[in-house]
């Protein structure tokens, strides 16, 4: 079954930039100027079993 979980975190643009690139099947979704949603899965290595990860991140500075 798929797992999924949220966090809100502080982000920075280059943060956000190495976690896109290292995030695989990540995929950003622009909500507004200040904040991205992020959705991530993981293959587990569990049968066909994966877990998704939402994130929710707010650009430093931004506020």
């Amino acid at each position: 079954m798929a797992a999924a979980a949220s966090a809100v975190v502080v982000a920075t643009e280059e943060w956000l930039q190495l976690w896109s690139m290292n995030s695989g099947c990540g995929e950003g979704i622009l909500l507004n100027r200040d904040r991205i949603i992020f959705i991530l899965c993981l293959v587990t290595g569990k049968g066909a079993g994966f877990a998704c990860k939402i994130e929710i991140l707010q650009l430093e500075g931004s506020r």
